[in-house]
């Protein structure tokens, strides 16, 4: 007898789990159409409601997950990352002919990363290292408002995958390579805004003072954001040309 109950827990924690996560998806009292949209009209309300009741909303990893996959696979279909990568890397090629052929693989290889990094890694990166970095910096602002770094990530996490779902409106842009610059920076300004918009109404920030704080509590994230990032087009350089001499 024993033994058939414990045979029959993991049937149910998986039917659970797997109810839990179709759920969050498709309902739209909690799930993810919720989430999304309460995100949009009270920022604060959502991120309060996961420290507050965690069912009320979907919990801010999944709402990351779903939004990097939605927003990945929208992208495999307009984007040609393979056509955008070659143009990188042969574009750094015809600009280093004459120079030493180690330093003109290397150069490839940061053309190569870098072209990686802002379109194919695009979300990831962003939420990956952006969103701990602009949180730190929330935090170096406003510790009086929110005390603890995992209040200021969570207010970064729902922020970022919100915006980048709606970034997916100007995804259409990226069907002419030519444009993918002006691409990143209208995305890396509505990110500003909405991360800004966000921040105002979950630390309920008032007064000219208390917007400029954050103001530069945002670009300083930016800041260390492509410190970041410059670091991993290095890294990732120096490592395809050792992998590849």
């Amino acid at each position: 007898m024993e033994q058939e109950e414990k045979d029959q827990k993991p049937k149910v924690a998986e039917k659970g789990l797997i109810e839990e996560f179709v759920g969050d998806v498709i309902s739209l009292e909690r799930g993810l159409p919720a989430t999304f949209l309460e995100s949009l009209k009270n920022p604060g309300y959502v991120i309060d409601s996961y420290f507050e009741d965690k069912n009320r909303f979907v919990s801010p990893i999944k709402y990351t997950i779903f939004m990097i996959a939605v927003t990945s696979v929208i992208g495999n279909f307009v984007i040609d990352y393979e056509a955008l990568m070659n143009a990188g890397v042969s574009s750094q090629a015809t600009s280093n002919v004459e120079m030493d052929p180690m330093f003109t693989a290397f150069m490839n290889g940061v053309a190569e990363v870098s072209t990686a990094l802002s379109t194919r890694f695009n979300h990831l990166a962003t939420i990956l290292v952006l969103a701990p970095l602009f949180a730190f910096a929330s935090r170096l602002f406003f510790k009086k408002k929110r005390s603890t770094f995992k209040e200021h990530y969570i207010m970064t996490l729902y922020s970022l995958s919100t915006v980048s779902f709606i970034n997916l409106a100007f995804l259409p842009m990226m069907i002419n390579q030519a444009n993918i610059w002006i691409y990143s920076g209208i995305t890396s300004l509505s990110m500003f805004v909405f991360a800004l918009y966000t921040q105002i109404k979950y630390l309920k920030l008032k007064g000219f003072d208390e917007y400029a704080q954050s103001f530069l509590s945002i670009m300083i994230g930016f800041i260390l954001y492509l410190v970041g990032i410059f670091i991993l087009q290095i890294g990732g350089a120096i490592i395809l040309v050792i992998v590849r001499s």
